[in-house]
């Protein structure tokens, strides 16, 4: 799917509120921050993800619409005062609520500029296709769907933030397989994977691999490298950078020195791999000798 494409992949719909939550943080790159501002943001999103689920808008409404409209403090207290006195859980949104718009006046520019990103977001070519409501026909991608049918679906994404949340769609995907005791029996492939944080991708190589969805990462970047300790199988090919050599070379086991693996690296030939197998805890196995292996190619083949 691209920002062309005539399907669309809109995972927030039918998510819970903690699910809904983390595939937002995700959207917005606030999955892996730490700091004042982004974790008011992210309250603040915990309260919105509450409340759509306690008082959902129109059902043609797409949800990253109401994400949008409800970043606005006035439209969060609103959509509270329409959650039901009875509802179980009106105490706890009222907390929510209250925190989050304390939140949104000590620091108004982070939540604005999370408000801008998303409205970006919106804007763009790809925003198309994950703003869809209840009546856009058929066409549409779940990710569930693709694994219990073994069949297969290709994302092509030119944006960091889109990436990101396809990933936790994925990771998503992996907690429900695991939670039913079922095999996902797939594979996911993800190429340039060097644009992504490490520790999205971390979370995805664990969750995948633990549900039967092993994660390939392939990239033609040299700062994969520096992913090299996420996996647990490295192959590589015609490496020429001397520092990404380097760092690859401390993953290529015991019995080959850091140096020499580092000149073999960079002097591979055509059609020549290196191939190095690690432990799942991501330690060099005993003995390991990490060889250039030679691959069979059709007559006239080049790599």
């Amino acid at each position: 799917v691209s920002g062309t494409a005539n399907g669309y992949y809109d995972p927030f719909r039918d998510a819970g509120p903690a699910r809904r939550l983390a595939l937002t943080l995700a959207l917005l790159g606030l999955d892996d921050q730490e700091d004042a501002s982004a974790r008011g943001v992210q309250g603040y999103l915990r309260a919105v993800s509450g409340l759509i689920d306690a008082v959902p808008a129109n059902p043609g409404t797409p949800v990253l619409d109401d994400i949008a409209h409800l970043l606005n403090p006035l439209a969060l207290q609103a959509r509270f005062g329409m959650v039901p006195a009875a509802s179980p859980r009106r105490h706890e949104l009222a907390d929510l609520v209250r925190a989050s718009v304390r939140a949104a006046q000590a620091d108004p520019q982070a939540l604005a500029t999370a408000s801008r990103q998303l409205a970006a977001l919106r804007r763009s070519p790809a925003g198309g296709w994950l703003r869809v409501g209840t009546d856009a026909g058929s066409g549409g991608i779940d990710l569930a769907s693709v694994v219990r049918e073994r069949s297969a679906v290709l994302f092509r994404l030119d944006a960091p933030a889109l990436a990101r949340l396809v990933c936790t769609g994925i990771v998503a995907l992996a907690e429900d397989v695991r939670r039913i005791g079922a095999d996902g029996d797939g594979l996911v492939w993800l190429y340039g994977c060097d644009r992504l944080p490490a520790r999205s991708l971390a979370r995805l190589v664990a969750g995948g691999t633990a549900a039967g969805l092993p994660v390939l990462l392939t990239s033609t970047s040299p700062a994969a490298a520096d992913l090299a300790g996420l996996v647990s199988m490295l192959l590589v090919h015609r490496l020429a950078d001397a520092t990404a050599a380097a760092g690859v070379a401390a993953y290529t086991g015991t019995r080959m020195a850091a140096a020499r693996a580092e000149q073999t690296l960079l002097t591979l030939g055509p059609a020549q791999f290196v191939l190095a197998g690690r432990e799942p805890a991501g330690r060099p196995r005993p003995g390991q000798l990490v060889q250039a292996v030679p691959a069979r190619l059709p007559s006239g083949g080049e790599l």
